[in-house]
């Protein structure tokens, strides 16, 4: 009713909205707007996404896991448990260790991050076992602090005390109190020890050791073949960046959801309260979302006109969906 007043029957017999819509198509139209408003008006904003995405061509799972995601960035909550949330109802894979990767990064807990890294790529594929990953931890503690004395006993306890390397060039190198040496030294140490691409390795210490920390995971993670890699990097990136919905964004993305970018500024508007704006966010799942975004808006803040003209170019989707 609101956004034909001003038309008269005539005009409405005559489809002058577009050559798909005409007066027939009206009744259905306005009476899922009239739904989806009551429930804005209600609060319940959930009901309005699934009845809206669901009356509009998205399959109800669809619409069931948007609604799910999004409300698991609980308002209030913080921003790792919330993204820790939203990232395991989504289902990213290895969602709980990524969430304590990313935030070991984020408070410069790089050990913890190494550790949990190694445990998710495996051991196995990185060619190497506890020893040697304990060992590579305790090498990034010492080389970080600048303690050669320390990196050489974690080598020398690694072999075990055996004399020859006691007694090898690589560790009187270290021992000798120039760090100018260190690299190398640290270098042919992890080959010895069977690295494979020790080079690699040793590139991932000293980004420890020059404060790069999310380089240094990401040098680990090409060591082990790790896939998800990069965009584990680029999302812990916008992470740093405090940019969350394009972390979410990437993530849900690489977790297969259609439109990561949707559900991200949904889940990001529910974290910060603004419910209204999720709703608003779920219209780009679908056709016409944009059209029908903006007439809602001019809906709810009582603006008549501007919601007639919107809903003129949102009529024909409405039609194809509705009818």
């Amino acid at each position: 009713f609101f956004f034909f007043k001003q038309k008269t029957a005539y005009e409405i017999r005559n489809c002058d909205w577009s050559s798909d819509v005409c007066s027939s198509d009206l009744p259905k139209m306005v009476e899922f707007t009239v739904d989806i408003l009551w429930e804005l008006k209600d609060n319940d904003y959930k009901g309005a996404i699934s009845a809206t995405l669901e009356n509009l061509g998205l399959q109800k799972s669809a619409s069931d896991l948007f609604v799910d995601v999004a409300w698991s960035m609980v308002a209030g909550s913080d921003w790792k448990q919330a993204f820790n949330a939203a990232l395991s109802r989504v289902g990213f894979k290895n969602a709980t260790s990524f969430t304590t990767i990313a935030w070991s990064i984020l408070d410069q807990n790089y050990r913890e991050a190494l550790k949990v890294g190694l445990d998710v790529i495996g051991l196995g594929k990185l060619g190497i076992d506890q020893a040697k990953a304990d060992a590579f931890l305790n090498l990034a503690v010492a080389i970080r602090e600048g303690n050669s004395s320390q990196a050489t006993n974690v080598l020398i306890a690694l072999s075990g005390n055996n004399q020859l390397v006691i007694q090898s060039t690589w560790i009187q190198d270290l021992k000798d109190s120039s760090p100018d040496n260190d690299r190398q030294a640290i270098q042919m140490g992890l080959s010895y020890f069977g690295f494979r691409n020790a080079a690699q390795w040793t590139d991932a210490l000293w980004a420890v050791k020059d404060g790069r920390h999310l380089q240094a995971l990401s040098a680990v993670m090409t060591l082990g073949g790790f896939t998800e890699g990069r965009d584990w990097t680029r999302i812990i990136e916008m992470l740093q960046q405090q940019n969350y919905a394009e972390a979410l964004s990437i993530a849900f993305g690489s977790a297969g959801f259609k439109d990561g970018q949707a559900l991200a500024n949904a889940a990001v508007a529910v974290k910060s309260g603004k419910q209204l704006e999720a709703f608003y966010a779920s219209l780009n799942l679908i056709e016409g979302g944009r059209d029908l975004t903006a007439a809602f808006k001019y809906l709810m803040n009582s603006n008549l006109q501007e919601f007639s003209t919107s809903m003129v170019y949102a009529a024909p989707f409405l039609a194809k969906h509705l009818l």
